[in-house]
């Protein structure tokens, strides 16, 4: 672009935004087992309108009621602790949120700079917001520290939030960045720890952790407007979008999917093509649940291997990658040998093609072969723009990290006047996806909410670590 005749000329644009915060912090203690503790903030925002404040507070109640239980001798109860709290948190605006901005196109006319006017109106009361959250939990440890466990359960609601709510065109505009909407969520998060063995030579802890969102469901959009549903495209792709509709879960994969008998049976058009169905629901971006585990061993009190696990269960995700590259014959789908033994990309009179099975429109059974690029093009963007095939299943398990590691003798070594520890590690991340619900992509490296856009492969790394303490 910068060899042409009148190139665009492009300049960094400098965003400043100041903050200033007033914050108060009280705690009260009753024989150190009772408390409670309460916190107080104003935050002066550049990005909000006048007065430019907003105000968050919170006030938290714990009783560490293992005293009680340990005051006439030792038990298997080392600690034992209930917690409350309830408290907001800031959703202050983004920089220029409440301005119509204008922003220079990249082309010019006639050598004049061209501006256009934004397709988002702001509401002139649009402010910050804040979220409102509620904790219950449990923390418990047994047999002198070696057993740990954590419980939280929360509630948290996100109301009047910025939002830039859909509106009909006709207006002259996309959307109204207005004060709207509320989301509901409630969740569990679990932590254990273990040290299950601890012996002069060998020590082995064990971390792990476990969240379930129970609840995400959108409760409003905009009352006001009369706004019920929310959507937004995914991945720049119009036959899939992301869907907040009033009474169901939040972040609902919505598009064209492939119509089905009562029966769940995909019906198929006589070329042997999935006959297309407007709107379909595909299930919530949202995973199910997630967690990880951390086990870290000590071996000869030098030796040290650290091996960190995650993993997700359900929830779905779009994939660019694989809308367009089966269509463009890209993809193994659309080459190898069929269930024949023959290749898929021979004529079917051959013995080539894709097996495709289902029923037609009068439910009965069709069973034929069909040419491999008429199937993936006119399936997808090149014909009824089915994206229902490109959604995915977000569930895995990875190695998301492998250390070993030596404790260097300082002492020995002549430096223990100068050091005191010096651990030495060959460190790999992201080594192994250990399990993956459909292969060909590692949902654990999605870059965005709504799935995978066209984005690289994740990569793997090896290296070396030296840690120092003085």
């Amino acid at each position: 672009m910068t060899n042409s005749k009148n190139p665009a000329i492009t300049t960094q644009r400098i965003d400043n935004s100041a903050r200033r915060s007033l914050f108060a912090n009280a705690t009260i203690g009753f024989r150190n087992y009772l408390f409670a503790e309460g916190t107080y903030r104003r935050d002066y925002i550049s990005t909000e309108a006048d007065p430019f404040y907003i105000d968050t507070k919170s006030i938290g109640l714990s009783f560490v009621f293992s005293d009680f239980i340990n005051k006439n001798g030792p038990t298997f109860l080392s600690y034992g602790k209930i917690r409350a709290s309830t408290g907001t948190v800031l959703n202050a605006l983004g920089i220029y949120q409440n301005n119509q901005v204008y922003a220079i196109g990249a082309n010019q006319f006639n050598g004049n700079f061209v501006m256009a006017e934004p397709n988002s109106l702001i509401d002139p009361l649009l402010a910050g917001a804040t979220n409102d959250e509620k904790e219950l939990g449990i923390e418990l440890r047994f047999l002198k520290n070696r057993i740990g466990l954590n419980a939280t359960y929360w509630d948290r609601t996100n109301k009047n939030f910025p939002l830039a709510a859909t509106v009909s065109p006709y207006t002259g505009y996309g959307t109204v960045t207005t004060n709207a909407g509320e989301v509901k969520k409630t969740g569990i998060d679990l932590a254990l720890f273990l040290n299950p063995v601890k012996t002069k030579n060998f020590d082995w802890t064990l971390n792990a952790v476990w969240g379930k969102l129970l609840k995400n469901d959108v409760v409003s959009i905009n009352e006001k407007l009369g706004i019920n549903t929310q959507s937004s495209q995914v991945s720049g792709n119009g036959n899939i979008n992301m869907v907040s509709a009033v009474g169901k879960r939040w972040g609902q994969l919505r598009g064209i999917g492939i119509k089905r008998n009562a029966a769940g049976i995909p019906i198929i058009t006589p070329e042997g093509l999935y006959v297309p169905e407007l709107d379909v629901d595909f299930g919530s971006s949202l995973p199910d649940y997630t967690g990880g585990v951390q086990s870290g061993m000590t071996v000869f009190k030098n030796f040290i291997v650290n091996i960190n696990v995650d993993y997700s269960y359900g929830g779905k995700y779009f994939s660019l990658s694989d809308y367009y590259g089966n269509a463009t014959g890209n993809f193994k789908n659309s080459a190898g040998l069929n269930d024949r033994g023959v290749p898929v990309r021979e004529a079917v009179s051959n013995g080539g093609g894709i097996h495709v099975v289902g029923v037609d429109a009068n439910d009965k059974v069709v069973d034929m072969y069909v040419e491999p690029r008429f199937f993936y093009e006119k399936n997808s963007f090149g014909g009824s723009g089915i994206a229902e095939t490109a959604v995915r299943d977000l569930t895995f398990v990875k190695l998301r990290e492998l250390s070993i590691g030596y404790r260097l003798p300082v002492e020995k070594l002549g430096v223990g006047k100068y050091l005191t520890s010096a651990v030495f590690s060959v460190v790999s991340r992201n080594p192994w996806l250990i399990y993956v619900k459909q292969k060909g992509f590692d949902p654990s490296e999605l870059t965005n909410s709504s799935g995978e856009n066209g984005q690289l492969p994740g990569t793997r790394s090896l290296g070396v670590n030296l840690k120092l303490g003085f």
